[in-house]
């Protein structure tokens, strides 16, 4: 599958996602995905980075694609390979974590915390995207289909592999933890998408909701 969309100018405004973009299955208009609310309403939202780790304790490489496995997470990553800081126990992780770029821009504002380039451990990280509107909802990057699951907050061994307070820095916007439900390839530049609410604030009816 080409990649989705590229990052930049080529970018489609949130006025142009009616129409078919380029790439995207089909199009939004012909199906039931759209674009999830973006946080500023001159972009849509989409992924600007990705990373994975063989296991815990190393260093978070970016890659540009990455294949999920359903029920697993992505291929390469510690956790998919069960070898993640966590990994011995299922409550304490999920399949992929996600995180908003914006975040990371007020962490450093804020508090003189900067976490790019894959720091603050997450695998994905979006441009635009309300990612807690995605709790108890399926959502779709590029092939792959997922479900919010609950907020990633950041804890104290973000703080020790990274040397910083991360974890105050974080508090309430550490991002978003997912389970894969459809497997495939996702991409830096893929555009996020999310089934609508039938009424506003429902979630989705397969999600589970609890």
């Amino acid at each position: 599958m080409g990649r989705t969309v590229e990052t930049g100018s080529d970018i489609p405004t949130v006025h142009e996602v009616d129409r078919p973009i380029p790439g995207l299955l089909g199009s939004t208009r012909s199906s039931s995905w759209r674009p999830v609310a973006a946080v500023s309403v001159h972009r849509v939202g989409h992924v600007v980075g990705m990373y994975l780790a063989g296991a815990a304790g190393l260093a978070m490489r970016p890659v540009q694609s990455a294949v999920a496995v359903a029920g697993q997470g992505l291929v390469g990553d510690r956790y998919q390979a069960g070898t993640g800081q966590w990994s011995y126990d299922r409550r304490l992780y999920d399949d992929v974590t996600l995180i908003a770029a914006e975040a990371l821009d007020a962490a450093g504002a804020e508090h003189g915390v900067h976490l790019h380039a894959g720091a603050p451990r997450r695998n994905v990280e979006t441009r635009g995207v309300d990612l807690l509107a995605l709790v108890g909802r399926q959502f779709r990057i590029g092939e792959v289909v997922l479900r919010g699951n609950r907020a990633c907050e950041p804890c104290r061994y973000l703080d020790r592999v990274t040397g910083q307070p991360a974890k105050a820095a974080l508090s309430g916007r550490g991002g978003l933890r997912a389970t894969v439900i459809t497997g495939g390839a996702v991409r830096v530049g893929d555009l996020v998408l999310a089934r609508p609410a039938t009424r506003p604030g429902d979630q989705d009816a397969s999600a589970g909701g609890g």
